[in-house]
């Protein structure tokens, strides 16, 4: 399935199963592949290390198709060259990430980078401002995405468009993944993705960001932010859903989502499995690898 290539059926799915796999492996974990549940379902993956046990279930949210003809070297170039571009609205203090998509073919003229720092002063999560040169044309979209601790604009790394967009796709994995849970273990549900999908992750889970009026903001914020009650975990929904993890294949990155925030050998396992790093580039001038 892997000499397939990435557009075959089932590229996307053995990539992850390879992944995990290689990640246990290189945590110092015995691994155990397809083992069965109950009612005749299995697991992907048991990994052991020392005396804990953990019951991977490997899911894939593989990229969607693309939305255009244009070569995906060449999309990614544009993306790449608004964003460079952008870079300015960052000096503005508001701890909020945004993201930005290139809509024009090719950013021939430079865009009119006060007017969304003046946009991005007054916002609110999930507005968008369409990015137009000084001329008027228009370059791009720039949204509002969630709150962040830095102090300042952040710009989501790689094409980061609405998360909430793939919440029925991640939630079908998890809910899919959840059936083949073993009873009684400690059971975990990997997600292999790329990095531009960490946050459709986090907000599937966690629930969307919104502003709360009823609450108090943070220093330096005129509204506190919260999470909407639309987040498979929200509320305490799924109860036998205790940890999940994405992983990225390139670079090499991953987070760990643990609903008890727990702190004995299976939580640090789950860690180990994952590389956490951050969801914004907090130095632009540092690599997000």
């Amino acid at each position: 399935m892997l000499r397939a290539g990435p557009s075959a059926t089932g590229f996307w799915g053995a990539l992850a199963e390879a992944q995990v796999i290689a990640a246990a492996l290189t945590a110092g974990a015995s691994t155990e592949l397809h083992v069965p549940t109950h009612e005749g379902r299995t697991c992907d993956l048991v990994a052991t290390r020392g005396s804990s046990t953990l019951w991977v279930h490997v899911k894939s949210l593989a990229p969607e198709a693309a939305r255009d003809d244009a070569p995906i070297e060449r999309r990614r170039a544009v993306q790449e060259e608004l964003v460079a571009a952008l870079r300015g609205v960052e000096s503005v203090a508001r701890g909020v990430v945004v993201s930005v998509e290139a809509l024009a073919p090719i950013v021939s003229s430079a865009p009119n980078v006060e007017a969304a720092q003046d946009f991005l002063h007054r916002a609110s999560i999930g507005d968008a401002l369409l990015v137009r040169s000084a001329a008027g044309d228009v370059l791009g979209r720039l949204c509002v995405l969630s709150p962040w601790d830095g102090g300042h604009v952040a710009i989501a790394p790689g094409d980061v468009q609405q998360p909430g967009q793939q919440r029925d796709r991640i939630d079908r994995l998890m809910r899919k993944a959840c059936a083949q849970f073993m009873p009684g273990a400690r059971n975990l549900v990997a997600i292999a993705a790329m990095p531009e999908q960490e946050l459709a992750i986090d907000w599937a889970l966690l629930g969307t960001p919104i502003e709360r009026w009823d609450r108090f903001p943070r220093r330096g914020e005129r509204v506190a932010f919260g999470r909407a009650d639309d987040g498979f975990w929200s509320r305490g929904r799924e109860p036998m859903c205790r940890l999940t993890a994405w992983m990225a294949p390139w670079p090499r990155a991953g987070r760990a989502w643990l609903r008890d925030a727990a702190n004995d050998d299976a939580s640090a396992f789950v860690r180990d499995l994952c590389a956490e790093q951050p969801l914004v580039q907090r130095d632009p001038g540092s690599s997000l690898s």
